[in-house]
């Protein structure tokens, strides 16, 4: 008559080897390690953008330059400046993450009153937004 084993998993730890004498013999197990694979910036969407420091008022109807900073964090490959609300500005970049990216435009910022200004950063895993900026508009 033969025996079979249905679980041959279940005899693995009588198999092992032992280490050391007597009482303190113990079971020499196999060490499996799994490392995950992080490639830097993948699945992520853009690092938050910095808006550089703007004066608190700029003269109406004059060009204003504006510069944003993205210091670490997945690159974008878009850019959208907006004022107000309303897409004043946009381009495309070369992402090379971990690099930063930094972009100087110039806006004209429109009438006299309060200009609200932020950033959008966008690459192929979605958008993120600067805090905005609020500047006053003065009349020429």
């Amino acid at each position: 008559m033969s025996v079979r084993f249905l679980f041959p998993a279940l005899l693995a730890p009588l198999l092992m080897p032992l280490t050391g004498c007597g009482e303190k013999a113990v079971m020499q197990a196999p060490v499996v390690s799994t490392a995950a694979v992080v490639r830097d910036g993948s699945l992520m969407t853009p690092g938050r953008p910095q808006l550089a420091r703007l004066p608190e008022t700029v003269p109406a109807a004059t060009l204003q330059p504006v510069t944003w900073n993205m210091w670490w964090g997945e690159n974008a490959s878009q850019w959208k400046v907006y004022v107000n609300g309303a897409l004043a500005e946009s381009g495309t970049l070369l992402r090379q993450s971990p690099k930063a990216q930094q972009v100087t435009t110039e806006l004209t910022l429109g009438e006299a009153g309060l200009a609200e200004i932020k950033v959008v950063l966008c690459n192929d895993f979605g958008c993120t937004e600067s805090e905005p900026t609020i500047v006053m508009v003065g009349n020429s």
